[in-house]
């Protein structure tokens, strides 16, 4: 027999405060009062065989119904965004080679753009060189 505050034995029963007042009051868990000053404390004596303590294995069953639920859940939830993240790596992969499609032509239209001033200079070189002559 172990000896609890009531806080902690709902914590280990998984009840709420009311739900293990409830249960000490009709005698299905064994409490016990000492006095602290002008005050009371309540400890709650729990069985170390969690079905002698009032937890019926219905309700364990309950608990771990619920518990496989949110595990269900989150591992659909987990499938979702993994599922997301692969479309948009997809997606990245995508505009990446967009990307890198548009740089080049930007790059080849930099050179052309070089190669006609260079030409242009040369013509104008020439015309000058032909009018200073001429």
């Amino acid at each position: 027999m172990r000896q609890m505050t009531k806080a902690e034995a709902c914590r280990e029963l998984a009840v709420s405060l009311s739900t293990l007042d409830r249960r000490i009051a009709s005698g299905e868990i064994e409490a016990r009062r000492e006095r602290h000053g002008r005050r009371h404390r309540i400890y709650v004596m729990l069985d170390d065989d969690p079905l002698k303590n009032g937890v019926n294995a219905k309700s364990q069953g309950t608990l771990l119904d619920v518990a496989r639920e949110r595990i269900r859940g989150l591992e659909e939830q987990v499938a979702l965004l993994q599922s997301q993240l692969a479309s948009e790596k997809e997606r990245n992969a995508g505009l990446e080679k967009a990307y890198r499609k548009e740089r080049a032509g930007r790059d080849r239209m930099r050179r052309a753009a070089f190669v006609l001033g260079l030409v242009a200079a040369g013509l104008f070189g020439l015309l000058a060189a032909s009018v200073l002559v001429g």
